[in-house]
């Protein structure tokens, strides 16, 4: 029951600390209940911030839930626990069906009938999944709810209410997974914990003076001729045109006991004071026990036809009085009495409502449920009435939120109920959290983030400890010193072993490749660029297999050759440090060389994995000299990667400089003929008979090699000096196979190439730029899959492709490979172009399906050496199979001289091989793309692509 008080005060945004009694002042209640609001507000603050939001002690088993021998029903067994810092106390361990504050829990979810027994005997739950959680909140007692609050000398005057900690277990369905846990967000859940959103303004009515000024204005403000606390509560809850409310005058403290009722005719042991502070005719009442109040389940409110004061007898409009049999009933008493008031309260709906005597109150669009209430006080000495701002006269108010009920909520358990051949089977996991008591805090009640340590399981810091000890035991220190021989350290090491490796500044020379397999976790730190390990004879430095954790920091590592000059080497590339299946690889703060060559045969960085033995891999704050036509960074099945901070670029080996000697390698000398000759896909492609065009160029002279086109060949054949014709050969291929040989014999022989000027002159123009340092790939993640895989911020120059994530096949019937989520964002890409790349990959940035893509804040340029003016590029390239996620944002792709038409033919292409899920946001938007033929491109009605520039 609500007390009879005369307004609230407190408001902790004041931060009153406490409340000061002075000498020969009057005694107010609302002074001494913002004493207890102040110390409530502090005992509740001070718990959360020590034992959390909610907790039960470690020790015991305090509302913890069990399934009894039988199976059916649930358990919760006794001691104490805070939930939002309210103490909730559990006496003895009691049943769903048998809580102390649950008179009649729900019974449908144990699939009983209505009017089933409050206990009933064997509950069975539905098969599904549940979480059992606790509700707690306070209610106001006062003597009528507890005859011991009242003091029997003082005869009928009552003192205090009290404030009473309430707590229900109950049961809430959600629909999960098999895998669902205590940590599993349930949208069941964050709708229930959903505290309204609903609220109140007030104001007392508002006159306009009259237009005469002989008339003087009627009365405005708080009419009444006594102070109130009026309360405003909802009836029945749920959006706002579904919401309605009731109002009492004295905050709905007239009540009575009821001790029999006949028909419509209710005995009650009084009538009331007086005809303000009592019931009286034509007033509407509530009947009120302890199930609705615990329930917050209001019930219907009913007119009083008559009051007998003499024989404590009270009439209703009806004899449908509800739960006559639920034990103790109160009368409650409302003063609502406008036409509007009905069963179910006043519509809250329609703007500012009269409430009585100049108080108006308007409810605002949300949610309500049933029991929020507001409290109002009126003070004739203002004719106003106290409501935020509090201003005389308040002619801004401010909506409110409820003032109460505040429900309070925690996870005790996890309850699976599922069929089984042999019955129900039930699985309980408990979700209580814990706290210890401040004398016995371990290492085991503090939490451990173990986000760092990536092959760490541990949860608490004494798991952490456990693991640093079981590594300690395993684990052996090796200090190495310059030279030769040095490598022999890894034969002292043992399959399985633990081991940290401590290089000094010097330099530690390698006549080949050293492998070192199957180790635990291994750790090589140096002294930074000082610490030097040259391989100048082998692809790799050092090649760690099957290791289970690699970390590699502040060391510098170069290797003198590629795999096309090794003998025995695999087909596969391999890098200055390269780690295959390794559970765990870490590399930073290191400085790598690789070797230059002709064709791509090395990389800086290589990670390669079978499907089997996917890695978790972290390549950061490192620097990367990538030899000409080389790889930077190759992943291959790297389950998680993160790249960031990092900066490669390439340097040009002064071995590989002789253009004579580049060309006798047959992939190179491939790459130079496209300058003079290249292939396009032909319009008549279906055509077996014509498979293909050819595109011959000289400088200025392109012909076109069709079989309808043989005076153009003619005129070809002659400039070239030619000493077959194509009316000579079979078939086109076997032309082309002759022009293609003919081509090279110029490109190898000084005499022929002076036969032709044209053909001198772009001799000298190849093997000039054949002398700019340039690389083919700078990152690439490859394989089958990638889980999650972040390229960041790193600095990326004269490269061909600066990032491909390729685990796809561009044929449409032949897609296998996504990838899961990528992220390349914050790059800064320098694509360098010339004159012989027709043949090979090119782009800034290219991803191959993908079910989740974020591409954001790239800087890509290009330039374009002379003679490249022809050889189309994207800067951005997407193709495949797409998920629901595919955002390009926020990139500048451009040409180096800032000249569109130098840039790329093509700033964006995205091309959709597959069919476009059923909830998708692929955007395309914020991009600065000056592109010579198209700046975004796509194949997909599905891309919304707007705001880029131009």
């Amino acid at each position: 029951m609500p007390g009879d008080f005369s307004r609230k005060t407190f408001n902790p945004k004041k931060h009153y600390s406490g409340v000061q009694k002075q000498q020969g002042r009057v005694d107010l209640d609302a002074d001494w209940n913002e004493e207890l609001d102040i110390l409530q507000h502090r005992t509740h603050t001070e718990t959360k911030d020590v034992i959390g939001a909610s907790g039960v002690p470690k020790k015991g088993v305090s509302f913890k839930i069990t399934v009894p021998a039988s199976g059916n029903n649930l358990l919760i067994e006794k001691g104490h626990m805070y939930v939002d810092g309210l103490l909730c106390e559990n006496e003895d361990q009691v049943t769903y069906f048998n809580q102390p504050y649950y008179p009649n829990p729900d019974g449908t979810i144990f699939n009983l009938p209505p009017g089933s027994p409050p206990s009933p005997p064997n509950p069975e739950l539905a098969a599904g999944t549940y979480i059992a959680y606790i509700d707690a909140w306070q209610r106001e007692v006062n003597y009528l709810d507890n005859p011991l609050i009242h003091e029997v000398a003082l005869g009928e005057a009552d003192t205090a209410t009290r404030l009473q900690n309430v707590w229900q277990v109950k049961l809430l369905a959600v629909n999960s997974a098999a895998a669902a846990t205590c940590k599993t967000v349930f949208p069941e859940w964050n709708t229930l914990i959903t505290p309204s959103t609903g609220q109140l303004n007030a104001q007392t009515k508002k006159v306009i003076d009259p237009l005469n000024p002989c008339v003087l204005p009627p009365r405005a403000g708080y009419q009444r001729l006594e102070n109130q606390l009026y309360r405003i509560e909802v009836q029945k809850g749920g959006n706002l045109a579904n919401t309605r409310f009731k109002w009492s005058r004295n905050n709905a403290t007239i009540e009575t006991i009821i001790k029999s009722v006949n028909g419509s005719i209710l005995t009650v042991e009084d009538t009331g004071k007086d005809e303000v502070l009592g019931f009286t005719g034509g007033q509407w009442v509530e009947i009120v026990d302890e199930e609705s109040t615990l329930k917050s389940t209001p019930r219907q409110l009913i007119q009083i036809l008559s009051v007998d004061p003499a024989i404590h007898q009270i009439t209703l409009s009806t004899s449908n009085i509800p739960n006559i049999n639920n034990g103790k009933l109160k009368l409650r008493g409302w003063d609502q009495s406008v036409a509007a008031a009905t069963a179910d309260g006043i519509p809250a709906a329609g703007g500012w409502i009269d409430i009585e005597d100049g108080v108006q109150v308007s409810f605002s669009v949300g949610n309500y449920r049933a029991g929020d209430y507001w409290l109002i006080p009126a003070r004739t000495a203002t004719g106003e009435i106290e409501w935020p701002p509090f201003n005389i006269p308040n002619l801004f108010p401010v909506a409110q939120l409820p003032l109460g009920i505040k429900h309070h909520y925690c996870r005790l358990a996890l309850v699976k109920v599922s069929s089984t051949p042999s019955g129900k089977m039930v699985e309980v996991e408990d979700c209580r959290p814990k706290f210890p008591s401040l004398t016995e805090i371990c290492a085991e009640d503090v939490c451990y983030n173990n986000n760092n340590c990536s092959n760490s399981t541990a949860q608490t810091v004494q798991q952490a400890l456990d693991e640093l000890c079981q590594k300690r035991e395993n684990c052996s220190t090796f200090t190495v010193v310059p030279g030769p021989g040095w490598e022999k350290v890894f034969t002292q090491i043992q399959d399985g072993q633990d081991a940290h490796i401590c290089f000094q500044i010097g330099t530690y020379p390698l006549n080949n490749k050293v492998i070192i397999p199957k180790k635990g976790n291994l750790k090589l730190t140096g002294c930074g660029p000082g610490t030097k390990i040259i391989a100048s004879r082998s692809e790799a430095c050092l090649v760690f297999d099957g290791c289970r954790m690699v970390i590699v920091r502040d060391l510098y590592a170069e290797t003198g050759r590629t795999g096309t000059n090794e003998k025995n080497e695999t087909k596969h590339l391999n890098g200055t440090l390269t780690f295959l299946n390794c559970f765990d690889v870490q590399v930073e703060s290191v400085n790598l060389k690789c070797a230059s060559g002709t064709s791509r045969a090395a990389t800086c960085i290589t990670v390669r994995n079978d499907r089997k033995s996917f890695s978790s891999v972290n390549i950061l704050e490192s620097k990367f000299q990538v030899g000409f036509f080389q790889q930077g960074i190759l992943l291959v099945n790297a389950k998680r990667a993160t790249v960031e901070n990092n900066e490669l670029s390439v340097y040009k080996n002064p071995g590989s400089s002789n253009f004579e000697k580049m060309l006798k390698d047959k992939n190179f000398r491939a790459n130079a003929r496209t300058y003079f000759s290249y292939y396009t896909t032909s319009n008549r492609a279906q055509d077996s008979k014509n498979p293909r065009e050819v595109k011959l160029e000289l400088r200025e002279s392109v012909v076109a090699v069709k079989s309808a086109s043989i005076r153009n060949l003619l005129t070809w054949a002659k400039r070239l000096k030619l000493k077959k014709a194509p009316r000579d050969f079979k078939n086109q291929k076997d032309y082309i196979t002759y022009i293609e040989k003919t081509i090279d014999r110029y490109l190898m022989h000084e005499k022929l190439r002076n036969k032709v000027k044209v053909f001198g002159e772009s001799y000298e123009l190849l093997a000039n730029q054949s002398e700019v340092a340039m690389g083919t790939q700078a990152i690439t993640v490859g394989g089958d899959l990638a889980e999650d895989i972040r390229i960041l911020n790193n600095t990326i120059s004269g490269f061909l492709q600066g990032i491909h994530v390729g685990l796809s096949h561009q044929a449409e019937k032949i897609v296998h490979d996504i990838s899961n989520v990528v992220t390349i964002a914050g790059n800064s890409i320098q694509i360098i172009i010339p004159a012989f790349a027709g043949r090979l990959d090119r782009h800034g940035i290219f991803v191959g399906n993908n079910r989740s893509l974020l591409l954001e804040n790239n800087n890509i340029s290009i330039k374009r050496l002379k003679g490249a003016e022809r050889i189309k590029i994207q800067g951005i390239k997407i193709w495949g199979v797409f998920g629901e996620r595919l955002m390009v944002a926020k990139n500048y792709v451009h040409s180096s001289d800032d000249k569109k038409s130098h840039s790329f033919d093509t700033g964006i292409l995205i091309n959709q091989v597959s069919t476009k899920p059923a909830l998708t946001q692929w955007v395309v938007m914020w991009n600065m793309v000056p592109s010579r033929s198209q700046s975004v491109k796509t194949n997909s009605t599905a891309v919304v692509i707007e705001n880029n520039t131009p």
